[in-house]
């Protein structure tokens, strides 16, 4: 996930960039009603700063809360700025945030443009890609708070050789989290290979207890994204992967293709009933 700073959209708007993993506070290039902005692009500090934030992202506990202290500890130092905070379900994002677009009421929200290969025709960028083109997001390249992110992270995410987005959290797929209390009551070992996890679920399964809680409403993705990451390891194997599905010298009904997709079906198997229904929050509550 990354948040973007999206260009003014209406008087009375304030102007900013954000920094949200380090930082504790906003940082702002601009705000109607202050004095100019320092040349830098970041706040004075105690500088009578006015105006209003709307700030649209998905919604996550996890994420909800972080943002929320944010925007307190805000509040606290820049009493002038009015922070409207929306978080929405992950699955009404991309539709609540073009109808707050059109409508000019956000500044802040999440957005990832990306750059294509160049085997893939410019038409087929996608919407985040085409803002960034039009100039629809502030520029973060040169920005102090930059320095706090991790820079192979950055490298990952610019866009035309320019950060228009910062990264609010990082997603390995590599590894499950267990709990420890069923498997010590029911004397099950940690698996280290696949047979020995497709064991240990169907022993679960039979003993009555779901083995795999998904949030399949939103992010039932990440269960393939992890296998395809076990079986294509490096960056080399999934672009080579990507390009070869693309120009169809490589089919997803045989070799490793095929393998991801049977290992993905066995473990939607052993998912709670109506996984597909149930959204990443309600997942992680239970």
């Amino acid at each position: 996930m990354a948040t973007t700073r999206l260009r003014p959209v209406g008087a009375g708007s304030a102007t900013a960039v954000v920094s949200l993993l380090a930082a504790t506070s906003l940082a702002f290039a601009g705000c109607s009603g202050a004095g100019a902005a320092p040349s830098a692009g970041m706040p004075t500090p105690g500088a009578a700063l006015g105006g209003e934030l709307n700030i649209l992202v998905s919604s996550a506990a996890g994420s909800d809360a972080g943002f929320e202290a944010i925007n307190a500890a805000f509040a606290k130092k820049y009493p002038g700025v009015k922070v409207n905070f929306t978080s929405v379900p992950n699955e009404n994002y991309n539709q609540t945030r073009t109808s707050r677009l059109t409508a000019g009421s956000i500044d802040i929200g999440l957005a990832n443009p990306q750059q294509l290969p160049d085997y893939v025709p410019a038409s087929n960028m996608g919407d985040d890609a085409r803002l960034a083109d039009a100039g629809g997001f502030v520029d973060l390249t040169s920005q102090p708070f930059m320095a706090r992110f991790i820079p192979s992270v950055l490298e990952k995410i610019t866009y035309k050789g320019k950060n228009y987005t910062v990264p609010t959290g990082l997603s390995y797929y590599s590894g499950m989290t267990y709990n420890k209390k069923i498997f010590t009551d029911n004397n099950i070992q940690i698996p280290t290979t696949w047979d020995e996890f497709v064991k240990v679920c169907q022993d679960l399964k039979a003993k009555g207890i779901t083995p795999i809680s998904i949030g399949g409403k939103d992010t039932a993705g990440i269960v393939m994204l992890a296998v395809a990451q076990s079986l294509y390891p490096t960056v080399q194997d999934k672009q080579a992967l990507a390009k070869g599905l693309y120009d169809y010298s490589i089919k997803l009904n045989e070799g490793k293709q095929l393998d991801v997709l049977q290992k993905t079906e066995q473990i939607y198997t052993f998912a709670q009933d109506n996984f597909a229904g149930s959204n990443y929050s309600q997942m992680t509550s239970e």
